[in-house]
């Protein structure tokens, strides 16, 4: 009865062990803190605890083609504000009395003629 609890336990160090995960080069502060986020948030388990960090890293550094897709996207927001203020419009011709025709030159939304 005994080997097979002390078999049990020793097969069960080992499923632990494979899992786990040693970081050095960490400052103490750190360690504490992100054992305590673990303790708190997720009942100790420090692998869901390491995913939620990775996951929340991805989503505030974007890599890779996103970060390309974002600048394009605002750069065709800018090029689209200076299209806009760059359009010209027609000149109004009015047509006198005597038939000649004047041209009257429009203000742009900036105020240039």
């Amino acid at each position: 009865m005994e080997k097979d609890i002390r078999k049990t336990m020793k097969d069960i160090k080992d499923k632990v062990k494979s899992r786990s995960i040693y970081i050095a080069r960490v400052s103490e502060n750190s360690k504490i803190q992100f054992m305590d986020l673990a303790n708190s948030e997720f009942e100790s388990d420090y692998g869901m605890c390491m995913k939620f960090l990775m996951d929340l890293y991805k989503g505030c550094f974007p890599t890779g083609h996103e970060m390309i897709e974002t600048e394009i996207e605002m750069l065709k927001s800018r090029v689209g504000k200076i299209e806009e203020n760059l359009e010209v419009k027609p000149a109004k011709t009015i047509k006198m009395v005597s038939g000649k025709e004047i041209k009257l030159k429009r203000r742009e939304k900036n105020g240039n003629i």
